[in-house]
């Protein structure tokens, strides 16, 4: 994962850089967003995710998506079992750090890690999801800042 979101614990209130914390608890949450996630509020991701563990924004798909293989069009899918994953990603402290505590081997078996939600899925455990506005859009990059900016207009 080239380009890692900026992971924050909100514990009793208090925001703390994850690089200084030192205690690990099941009441810390880990909450990675990128410039939008200041934006538009993401409560009701952190509010699923302290009750469920793991938690993301979503939201429909409206493009059609095709599967390629070798040059051709393998198949449609379905537009109603597919989501685009938003910020912001929320989850409990010790399951975010379990996750990246596995992202060095992941990455070296050239498997492309594109969010920490796939970090968390990829541990097995269930990510739960609050749809969310096609407005709240991922930054990637550069083209997704201008359109951010235009939003924000």
């Amino acid at each position: 994962m080239k380009r890692l979101a900026s992971a924050l614990l909100l514990a009793a209130g208090a925001i703390v850089p994850a690089a200084e914390a030192q205690v690990v608890t099941s009441n810390l949450q880990g909450v990675v967003t990128d410039a939008t996630g200041a934006v538009l509020p993401g409560a009701s991701v952190t509010a699923l995710s302290a009750e469920t563990g793991a938690a993301i924004l979503v939201t429909a798909v409206g493009d059609t998506i095709k599967e390629v293989a070798n040059d051709r069009i393998l198949k449609t899918l379905s537009r109603s079992q597919l989501r685009r994953a938003l910020t912001p990603q929320a989850f409990h402290f010790h399951i975010l750090k379990r996750a990246y505590d596995e992202l060095e081997q992941i990455e070296a078996a050239g498997i492309d890690v594109t969010d920490d939600s796939f970090l968390v899925e990829n541990l097995g455990v269930a990510v739960s999801f609050v749809e969310g506005s096609a407005r709240n859009i991922k930054i990637t990059n550069p083209e997704d800042l201008a359109v951010a900016e235009a939003l924000l207009r």
